[in-house]
């Protein structure tokens, strides 16, 4: 854990605020704004055109998720804030202990969250480049392949499944990097950028180390 952005937030609870840790909060504020405009704006989109129209959309699984993220990290933050602020007393007792995990937990979901809303966000920058005709063309590639696209995704969940559990029963007890079956994955979707270590694999397990590899690859 980060302490300087926690502490910031802390010293935000008490007034004690620079002009540009003041502004930020501002401009925070302005954000939940725009994103209650924006999710009445969405509302009254859904009254006009229907469940069925509006969720025949594209975007709209995507705008949904967004706004959702941003009203889930709304509520943590003032979570957040206000079990900060029911620590003050505790933290002014120089000779007490803190135990600021509480805390500290709603402070790194709202950085989980917001990490993944960012990318969210920046998708959501080619829906209005749409009246562009080449930026228009690829958006609609994605749109028509998006059936196809999930069964081919399907069928590398199924591989990646299989080779997850064989990599995790052949060297789950001898190595780190294979230890768990989500860590396996991890490992071999690094395998698929290049990152690899044979030698490792072959000194573990003599017998299929090699094999394995060149079968996965």
């Amino acid at each position: 854990m980060r302490p300087l952005p926690l502490i910031a937030a802390l010293r935000a609870v008490e007034g004690q605020t620079t002009n540009m840790e003041s502004g930020l909060i501002l401009m925070e504020i302005g954000l939940y704004v725009v994103v209650g405009l924006y999710i009445w704006y969405e509302v009254q989109l859904l009254r006009e055109m229907g469940t069925k129209a509006y969720l025949s959309d594209m975007w709209t699984p995507i705008d949904v998720l967004n706004l959702f993220i941003f009203v889930v990290v709304f509520i943590l933050r003032v979570s957040f804030l206000l079990e900060a602020h029911g620590l003050r007393d505790d933290l002014d007792a120089e000779a007490e202990f803190v135990n600021l995990t509480y805390v500290a937990h709603f402070f790194k979901q709202v950085e989980n969250l917001n990490a993944l809303n960012a990318v969210l966000c920046f998708v959501k920058v080619f829906r209005y480049l749409r009246p562009n005709k080449q930026m228009a063309q690829f958006t609609d590639t994605l749109a028509y392949a998006a059936a196809e696209m999930l069964v081919l995704s399907f069928i590398i969940f199924i591989i990646l499944t299989g080779y997850g559990l064989a990599f995790l029963m052949g060297f789950g007890d001898t190595l780190e990097n294979y230890k768990s079956f989500p860590t396996c994955l991890l490992t071999l979707f690094r395998a698929v950028l290049g990152d690899f270590e044979v030698q490792e694999l072959a000194a573990s397990n003599r017998y299929v180390g090699r094999g394995r590899c060149c079968c996965c690859y």
